[in-house]
């Protein structure tokens, strides 16, 4: 079961770095440097919907904030249910910057965190 959810997380990951590849193509154009990247399952041990989607605290001990346009879907999701937080690092002109999507593979939702 947990093997499933991992593929159709990693299968929508996929869908969406193949959609933004034009963004990675011309963000290295304008001085945007790709420092890391990396993808890490976790397991949901609060349950969101006790602070409207806003918070997901992980096993891991991270404590993520969700952008307010997917806390509808946050909202929803459940402790236990086991997600996969992807991330990657960005540097310009000496600033790190971090972007990160958080996967619920219990739903299939996904949400950009704000951390």
């Amino acid at each position: 079961m947990r093997r499933t959810h991992l593929c159709i997380a990693l299968f929508a990951l996929a869908s969406v770095l193949l959609v933004s590849a034009p963004t990675y193509a011309s963000a290295a154009q304008n001085g945007i440097k790709e420092i890391g990247h990396d993808c890490e399952q976790d397991t949901i041990i609060n349950s969101p919907g006790d602070s409207n989607g806003a918070i997901v605290k992980t096993d891991d001990g991270h404590i993520w904030l969700i952008d307010e346009v997917d806390r509808i879907d946050s909202q929803l999701w459940l402790t236990g249910d086991d997600v996969i937080v992807c991330w990657t690092a960005y540097s310009y002109e000496g600033t790190t910057t971090v972007m990160a999507t958080i996967y619920n593979g219990e739903d299939k939702d996904d949400a950009r965190l704000l951390q």
